[in-house]
């Protein structure tokens, strides 16, 4: 599995805040896949939060 961020980590590596990755988990919406940790920490896996940066990787503000 490799490194596992904090959601503060994550926040301020993808510059988001911390409450707009935890809107992302509670509706399911495109944000990075997260692994919940002992039923309640939140932590994102290294690899995975690379592989979701990539797909956000555009060449256009349209559309």
């Amino acid at each position: 599995m490799g490194v596992l961020y904090t959601p503060s980590e994550v926040s301020k590596i993808i510059g988001i805040s911390k409450s707009t990755l935890a809107n992302w988990r509670v509706t399911r919406s495109d944000g990075p896949p997260f692994i919940r940790v002992g039923g309640r920490a939140i932590r994102y896996s290294a690899n995975d939060l690379l592989e979701w940066l990539e797909k956000q990787r555009r060449t256009s503000t349209a559309g």
